[in-house]
């Protein structure tokens, strides 16, 4: 019975490791920047319009930009729309939801239901917490049950994890 208090202890400190990578996960999510949406102003010159290719057109003419352009462009390295505004930049999808819904999400997170990073229709538009959103995340090879993914080309191909600690590969799912 010796080995049992060590045993506690160790539990004790890979619980408290765990907890310290929580919190830690936590300030980056909170420090994450979001610029935010100066709804009025963008309503001067933007219009939600689901004929555009971004979602967005021009109302008022400003900086080289025509009434009736669409409003941003396709970025390559994130595969989103995006736009820039008074020297920052936004997403499309976040600008508008904000638009449509007069309400700046804030640090909550647009999703596209569809997960088509290009489809800024509004229905396709909803707001989520990092939470919801991860657990609606396409994993490698997802399965149905949480924690679990498959990878391919590997003798185990199942890994199991439970709060992001990795449990091990398996045969079956």
């Amino acid at each position: 019975t010796s080995s049992c208090p060590k045993e506690k202890m160790k539990n004790a400190i890979a619980n408290r490791e765990l907890c310290a990578k929580v919190i830690e996960k936590e300030k980056i999510i909170m420090a994450r920047k979001y610029n935010p949406i100066p709804i009025e102003e963008m309503s001067e010159y933007l219009n939600v319009d689901p004929t555009s290719k971004t979602g967005l057109r021009c109302i008022k003419a400003r900086q080289g930009i025509k009434v009736g352009d669409k409003a941003g462009n396709y970025d390559n390295s994130t595969g989103y729309y995006q736009l820039k505004f008074n020297g920052k930049h936004y997403r499309a999808h976040r600008v508008i939801y904000a638009l449509y819904h007069n309400e700046d999400p804030g640090h909550m997170l647009v999703d596209h239901i569809d997960h088509i990073r290009t489809n800024n229709k509004i229905e396709n538009l909803r707001l989520l917490n990092e939470s919801d959103s991860n657990k609606n995340r396409r994993g490698y090879g997802k399965s149905k049950y949480k924690g679990v993914y498959y990878k391919k080309g590997r003798n185990k191909p199942w890994r199991a994890t439970i709060n992001g600690k990795h449990l091990g590969y398996f045969y079956t799912e």
